[in-house]
């Protein structure tokens, strides 16, 4: 479930968020003040505090978490003494706060996804809302909310692309369904912790409860099936990270106050972009890789032609799935092939998986290979094993024990051969 919520652009209603601070704000404020008589409704504010901050420790103190509280607190501070708060100062003073507080919190993820996101709803969701002028209630709810979601996917897109490589293209239809849902968990985990002595109504929520839960799943699932619904394996570097932040900074700024120059950044951003992708399609055209795995009790070697994507493995691949998308998403290739074959040959060079005992093989002449890979099927020869290969480097991955390891070691070490250890130095990457 949790990669379906990640391909449809939802998981962010599973993550602790300001979301889910924002619920909290209001069903807290909404009770609070049935509380509070009227001449009293400003006391309510301090317990109010003492809720938030108190959400806030119990989930850990996340930076997106962090953010939403010290906003809320800082317009509870303002509803106590009157005044009204800008924006902008809000978002601010809420960031330096963090930095001050932790200067590492600049490089986590959730705290860069979490201000670039409320900034850019905060500059453009009135904007994008104003579109459209619908006048029925309902979809013009509908109407804001999609707009809200727009506002938020154009802030983190860079951001998005850079970590996660995918585009959720439904990702704002999703959110129609997903945000209010997990609006209504948080609301019924409430009511259901305030009504458990009255087991009735308790059931009765809890069972109300998982029937939201299961359609909000069931809504995720169907939205991960529809074909094309997410690009994946996007080529996007630290380059176009800036590029796209600047293209994103003087839109922004061109809407805000119309400066004509704004427009020029942005349209040299868009040339920049181009160009870098244009260099890096003839470079990712021409590389030639091997890379032997460093994953413990199997044999994964990754052969890259361009953007040809082969891997050579016996097994599964299932502990060495993370390693070949990371490789893939570095080196933007398509998805990658699976074989169980032991030879390839790339760009004039040739690789040779020997997992298979050799013991007593007798070769007229020792079979030609420039890269051999050694794994742990393979027993050691009683000879000199180049007496069977004629190769330039030999590489013993991880499929080995360590008692083969160090045996292998002892053998090597008697023909003044030094072999390549994955799992000593880690994966064996090669460009040829």
């Amino acid at each position: 479930m949790k990669g379906a919520y990640s391909l449809t652009g939802a998981s962010h209603v599973l993550a602790v968020s300001g979301l889910h601070v924002g619920v909290v704000f209001i069903f807290s404020n909404f009770f609070l003040g049935l509380i509070f008589i009227r001449k009293f409704k400003r006391w309510r504010y301090l317990p109010l505090l003492f809720v938030l901050w108190g959400y806030a420790f119990v989930t850990g103190m996340s930076p997106s978490v962090v953010r939403a509280t010290i906003m809320f607190s800082m317009m509870i501070v303002g509803m106590m003494t009157g005044r009204k708060g800008v924006t902008y100062n809000t978002i601010a003073a809420s960031a330096l706060l963090m930095l001050i507080y932790n200067p590492l919190y600049i490089t986590d993820i959730g705290f860069q996804l979490s201000y670039t996101a409320v900034f850019s709803i905060v500059l453009l969701q009135d904007k994008i809302s104003s579109l459209l002028n619908v006048k029925n209630v309902f979809l013009k709810k509908v109407w804001d909310l999609t707009a809200v979601s727009i506002a938020a996917q154009i802030g983190t897109l860079p951001i998005t692309l850079y970590y996660f490589h995918q585009l959720p293209l439904l990702s704002c239809i999703v959110s129609l369904f997903v945000v209010p849902a997990a609006s209504a968990v948080i609301y019924l985990s409430f009511l259901m912790v305030i009504t458990a002595p009255a087991d009735f109504i308790s059931d009765a929520i809890a069972f109300l409860l998982n029937i939201v839960l299961k359609a909000m799943n069931a809504t995720v699932n169907a939205f991960e099936n529809i074909p094309h619904s997410t690009v994946q394996n996007i080529s996007f570097e630290g380059t176009d990270l800036i590029l796209l932040l600047t293209l994103s900074a003087s839109v922004c700024f061109y809407i805000k106050l119309r400066r004509h120059s704004a427009l020029v950044l942005a349209l040299s951003c868009i040339l920049a972009l181009a160009i870098c992708n244009t260099g890096r399609y003839y470079n990712t055209a021409n590389q030639h890789v091997i890379a032997v795995h460093n994953v413990q009790g199997e044999s994964v070697i990754n052969v890259i032609d361009g953007f040809q994507n082969t891997v050579i493995s016996q097994g599964d691949c299932s502990k060495a799935k993370h390693k070949i998308k990371r490789l893939q998403n570095k080196l933007k290739t398509d998805e990658p092939e699976y074989i169980a074959g032991n030879s390839l040959e790339i760009n004039g060079k040739r690789l040779y998986l020997l997992n298979y005992k050799i013991s007593g093989t007798v070769t007229k002449k020792p079979l030609r290979t420039d890269y051999l890979i050694i794994g742990g099927e393979t027993d050691i020869p009683s000879g000199n094993i180049s007496n069977i290969f004629d190769f330039c480097e030999v590489i013993i991955d991880s499929s080995n024990s360590k008692r083969q390891i160090k045996q292998w070691k002892q053998y090597f070490a008697q023909y003044n051969i030094t072999p390549y250890f994955t799992s000593d130095k880690g994966a064996y990457f090669v460009s040829i």
